[in-house]
């Protein structure tokens, strides 16, 4: 009975313990970007940053636009020789190489491969899923901020044709580097980082039920929820996404345009994709809420910052402070997402966060 009494206790003293690393791990990325700021007067764009071993370098390293800005962190989090790794031409086995950041790491790839190394500081230990990997490969926690707007994208430069987010609200985006002097909303007020949980699904569909925290639904087929197509692609409806979560934290398993059966499970896989459903997120649908994706070619979405911590997630602001945002949090009364630079956002507090120059005054 003792025992009984005593283990909840224990857990969350545990929990309590893992929030607060995960919260470190956010200040020290927070601490990172304000020494990449010093050091190149510019943040380091979510991905597509162009660089060899100086990230203002014209000469573009092979796959460059697929580069996570996690990669342009590592020298600044104290991860000097993976960033080495990664930018060096000659492999530690001697063999030549141009790395693909999201390519599968083959069985044969050596052990300190940069994609298979783990850097701890890129996961909250509250957090064990691990991806769609086979063998292992370096996963992420922790992304950066595209705004509360979802909208269109573009095909990336650099020898690869994924598409990436452009148009962005938020401080970071595809082959886009702003600086402080950008935050006019105050960069007390405006999100860097959050977290979001990495599930274990295998392969890139799953069938059946998938926790809300863990996975995207891919529903494309809801023509209330986007509107446009390619480049005028936009969110339409947010509460269509929202609309797809169902019992038990659970997304809803019914078929249909609106609930479809399979849902995408890569998000977090690897810290050093830059594509954006791998590296960013959106302030448009509170923490620990549904994430929904196109169907099409995964040119647009919502992606929603969860973990699994207790009533919300954790993250770091522009000012280089970390806290806990309750998902409870002022979500507003919007539906569709502003498509202009300069405005207010239509999701609250919480939108208010995302966005760089909305004008917005709250602080969560």
């Amino acid at each position: 009975m003792l025992i009984a009494l005593l283990l909840p206790a224990i857990q969350q003293a545990r929990e309590a313990a893992r929030r607060m690393q995960c919260q470190n791990n956010l200040k020290q990325l927070g601490i990172g970007i304000h020494n990449y700021h010093s050091a190149y007067g510019q943040l380091p764009a979510c991905n597509g940053i162009a660089f060899c071993k100086d990230p203002n370098s014209a000469t573009a390293l092979a796959f460059a636009g697929r580069y996570s800005g996690l990669i342009a962190l590592l020298p600044f989090i104290e991860q000097q020789g993976l960033y080495d790794a990664w930018i060096n031409s000659t492999l530690v086995n001697g063999g030549t190489y141009a790395y693909h950041p999201s390519a599968w790491v083959l069985d044969t790839a050596p052990a300190d491969d940069p994609r298979r190394v783990q850097v701890s500081a890129f996961r909250c230990p509250s957090n064990t899923g691990t991806g769609q990997n086979t063998p292992p490969q370096g996963l992420t926690n922790y992304r950066f901020n595209l705004g509360d707007s979802p909208f269109h994208s573009t095909t990336s430069a650099n020898n690869d044709t994924i598409k990436n987010i452009v148009w962005v609200r938020g401080l970071f985006g595809h082959q886009v580097q702003y600086d402080f002097s950008a935050v006019t909303d105050g960069t007390s007020n405006t999100a860097l980082f959050a977290e979001r949980a990495v599930g274990s699904a295998i392969g890139t569909v799953r069938t059946g039920v998938l926790k809300i925290t863990e996975g995207v639904v891919n529903n494309a087929n809801s023509a209330n929820m986007w509107s446009g197509n390619n480049e005028n692609a936009y969110l339409k409806s947010r509460t269509q996404c929202v609309n797809i979560r169902g019992t038990n934290g659970n997304y809803k398993t019914g078929v249909g345009a609106t609930y479809p059966a399979d849902y995408w499970g890569e998000c977090g896989m690897k810290y050093s994709d830059g594509i954006w459903n791998s590296s960013g997120f959106h302030t448009v649908i509170s923490p620990n809420g549904p994430a929904c994706m196109s169907r099409s070619s995964r040119e647009i979405g919502v992606l929603t910052p969860t973990s699994n911590h207790t009533g919300g997630v954790n993250l770091t602001r522009a000012d280089g402070s970390v806290s806990f945002i309750n998902e409870n949090i002022d979500v507003g009364k919007g539906d569709t997402a502003a498509q202009t630079a300069d405005t207010a956002s239509p999701f609250g507090v919480w939108g208010a966060l995302g966005t760089r120059s909305g004008g917005e005054s709250e602080t969560p």
